[in-house]
C-alpha cells in the first residue's frame, strides 16, 4: 500500500545534511535524492527538494515525464496536495483544461513591445545618421514602431501580474523586484515619448533629442526586462544566492 505523505513529512525529506530528497507532483511524492540534478536538494538554484512542486512544474521547459527516469522512485501519495488552492475554481479548471494559460500568455505577449521598441530605435538611429538612406522615412517608421509598442505593451503588463500571481504568488525576490523596477521606468519613458509626439513638441531640437534618447532607452529597457525574466524562469545558483539575499 503507497505510503500517504503529510506536509511535514515532506519538508523534512529536503536532500541537505544527509536527509534524502522527496518532491511531490500532482499529489505524488516521488525520491529525487539519486538524481545529479538535485544534488543537496536543490534543482536548477532554484527548486528545493521538501516541497510540493505541481504549480512550479507546470511553468518549468519540462514535464512530468523526467520523472519516470530510472533513477528517481515514487515513495507514495501526499494527502490534501492542492497548490491552487488559493485561486478562484473557474481559474483552477481553465489552468487545468489549457495548461498554455499558465505557462505561455506572458512570454507570447511580452515579445511584441520588445521586438517594436527595439525595431523604433533603430529606426531612430537610421535617421539621425543617414536621413536619406535608400529614401525613406525612417522617422514615420520609427514612430510606427513605437505606437506598435505602446498597443502591445499593456497585454504584456497584464499577462505578467497574472503569471506572477498564479505561478509565484505575488512572491517577491532580487529579479522580481528588478522587474517592477523596469517596468516602471518603461511606462515613464512611455508617457513622456506619448507627450512629446502628441504636443507637437518634438519639433523643438531639445525635445527632438529626448524623444530620441528615451526611444534608445526604451530598447535598453525591454532587454533588461528579458534579462531578470530569464533569471526568474531558468535561474542559475548566482542568482538564486542573490535572491535570498534580498
Amino acid at each position: 500500500m503507497p505510503r500517504s505523505f503529510t506536509q511535514k513529512p515532506l519538508t523534512d525529506h529536503d536532500g541537505q545534511a544527509g536527509n534524502p530528497g522527496y518532491v511531490a507532483v500532482d499529489g505524488e511524492v516521488y525520491d529525487v535524492s539519486k538524481s545529479a540534478m538535485w544534488k543537496d536538494g536543490t534543482h536548477m538554484g532554484r527548486h528545493q527538494a521538501g516541497h510540493d512542486l505541481t504549480a512550479e512544474l507546470t511553468a518549468a521547459p519540462h514535464g512530468k515525464e523526467v520523472l519516470a527516469r530510472d533513477h528517481i522512485a515514487q515513495m507514495g501519495m501526499l494527502a490534501s496536495a492542492d497548490p491552487d488552492e488559493r485561486l478562484p475554481k473557474v481559474l483552477r479548471w481553465v489552468l487545468g483544461r489549457f495548461p498554455i494559460v499558465r505557462r505561455h500568455l506572458h512570454p507570447m505577449t511580452v515579445h511584441f513591445p520588445t521586438a517594436f521598441f527595439m525595431a523604433a530605435a533603430l529606426f531612430t538611429f537610421i535617421h539621425l545618421i543617414w536621413p536619406n538612406w535608400l529614401n525613406v522615412d525612417f522617422a514615420m517608421l520609427a514612430t510606427a514602431m513605437f505606437v506598435m509598442g505602446v498597443v502591445c505593451t499593456p497585454m504584456a503588463i497584464v499577462t505578467g501580474l497574472f503569471t506572477w500571481w498564479v505561478n509565484y504568488a505575488f512572491g517577491l525576490n532580487h529579479h522580481v523586484r528588478r522587474k517592477l523596477i523596469f517596468s516602471a521606468t518603461l511606462l515613464l519613458a512611455v508617457l513622456v515619448c506619448l507627450l512629446i509626439k502628441l504636443s507637437g513638441a518634438g519639433e523643438h531640437p531639445v525635445a527632438r533629442w529626448m524623444d530620441a534618447g528615451l526611444t534608445f532607452w526604451l530598447a535598453i529597457n525591454v532587454m533588461i526586462l528579458g534579462y531578470y525574466g530569464g533569471h526568474i524562469v531558468f535561474p542559475t545558483q548566482k542568482s538564486q544566492g542573490r535572491s535570498k539575499k534580498s
